[in-house]
């Protein structure tokens, strides 16, 4: 009895404290914006199946022009729950309308005047991804994944020791792209900023894409977990479905074989 409480009380604390790292998620499938503020062009729209078939909303931004003036989802209220965290995980799936440009946002806190606690994540002009911290960057191997359909990204960071950038697809699972081990800050910093998808909040670094499942953690998440993040939540997986209808297909014909 006791044995059981006590298996029992571990496994809960362990479901906390994992559910505790992310800080928060958005765009998961429901026509929702609690906790943000959408800038038009910007709209939510039905643009993703799920595998459950369930209806999928999106934050739809490809009204906006590559690199310039254009819509963004932004916190309501100032993100401080990431202020001088010494560890930060993003991660989410973008859909490019077209080629990006460089500079052109996924995800932005900007510098306010006291030039502090400013990061982001951003496409380079030659197919890279850039995840930039103060002054510090990180740019993924070159040519990545732009392609025309869905792209998972992830990028970490932990406090005097690492960034990375992560990509996976719907049919392909997440792999590290990119790693800087030197001159790595300590921490986030802070700042009065809020958090932007798709742009920065000045609005002059759009990303013409949808954007689906962003998430934000204040811990590293791991290779293992961003791949678990990533197969839980796949848009769009027109290729699982003709995997589970062969798969059927082949099981049916063993069952009359019997």
């Amino acid at each position: 009895m006791f044995r059981s409480s006590l298996f029992a009380a571990t496994v809960l604390t362990l479901a906390v404290n994992a559910q505790a790292a992310l800080i928060n998620q958005y765009f998961t499938g429901t026509n929702s914006t609690s906790g943000l503020t959408l800038t038009s062009p910007a709209v939510m729209s039905n643009t993703t199946a799920l595998p459950d078939s369930s209806t999928g909303f999106s934050l739809n931004n490809t009204g906006s022009g590559w690199g310039a003036a254009g819509g963004a989802a932004e916190s309501s209220t100032i993100y401080t729950a990431l202020d001088n965290k010494a560890a930060l995980t993003l991660a989410g799936w973008y859909k490019p309308n077209g080629t990006p440009v460089g500079n052109s946002r996924l995800l932005d806190r900007a510098a306010d005047s006291v030039g502090t606690g400013d990061w982001s994540l951003f496409f380079e002009d030659t197919g890279k991804l850039q995840f930039k911290i103060g002054g510090t960057s990180l740019s993924s191997s070159p040519s990545i994944f732009y392609g025309t359909g869905w792209v998972f990204f992830a990028a970490t960071f932990q406090g005097g020791s690492a960034y990375n950038i992560y990509v996976g697809s719907p049919t392909a699972a997440v792999t590290n792209v990119g790693n800087r081990t030197t001159s790595i800050p300590a921490d986030l910093g802070s700042n009065s900023r809020p958090l932007t998808i798709g742009n920065r909040d000045s609005l002059s670094r759009a990303s013409s894409a949808n954007f689906f499942d962003i998430r934000v953690y204040d811990d590293v998440q791991t290779l293992g977990q961003l791949e678990d993040i990533r197969a839980s939540a796949i848009p769009e997986p027109a290729t699982m479905g003709l995997a589970l209808g062969a798969l059927t297909l082949l099981m049916g014909r063993r069952v009359r074989k019997a």
